[in-house]
C-alpha cells in the first residue's frame, strides 16, 4: 500500500513530533520488555513508534511519559518493517481516552 493512500485511509491527523515515551508489553516472543522510545508522529488518539521489535498486533502495552507526564494503556494496531533501518514501525492507539498533552487538538 502506498503512503499516500494510506494516509487517505487515517482518520485523525498526524504531527511529525519527537516525544520521549516507555513503552513496557510482551513481545511476539511472549518475553516481558521495557523500552525508552521516541514517537515520530502523534495523532490526537494514538502514535507512531520505532521500536527495535515488532509488537504483536491486538496486544495491550503501557505508555508512559519520560520528560512529561502521562501514562495510558495503548492497543497495537500495526506493525511493518522500515527497509533502512529494520526496526518495526508500530502503530498504537491509546485507550481510555487518553491523549498526549504535547499538542492542543481543534
Amino acid at each position: 500500500m502506498s503512503a499516500e493512500h494510506q494516509h487517505d485511509r487515517r482518520r485523525e491527523p498526524r504531527v511529525r513530533l519527537r516525544v520521549g515515551l516507555t513503552v513496557q508489553g510482551s513481545g511476539v516472543d511472549g518475553n516481558a520488555f521495557r523500552l525508552d522510545v521516541s514517537t515520530f508522529d502523534v495523532s490526537p488518539s494514538g502514535a507512531g513508534l520505532e521500536l527495535p521489535m515488532p509488537l504483536p498486533v491486538g496486544s495491550i502495552i503501557a505508555v508512559s511519559g519520560r520528560k512529561i507526564t502521562f501514562e495510558a494503556r495503548a492497543v497495537v494496531r500495526h506493525n511493518f518493517r522500515d527497509r533502512s533501518t529494520h526496526n518495526a514501525i508500530v502503530g498504537v492507539e491509546f485507550l481510555d481516552g487518553k491523549h498526549l498533552p504535547v499538542v492542543e487538538w481543534h
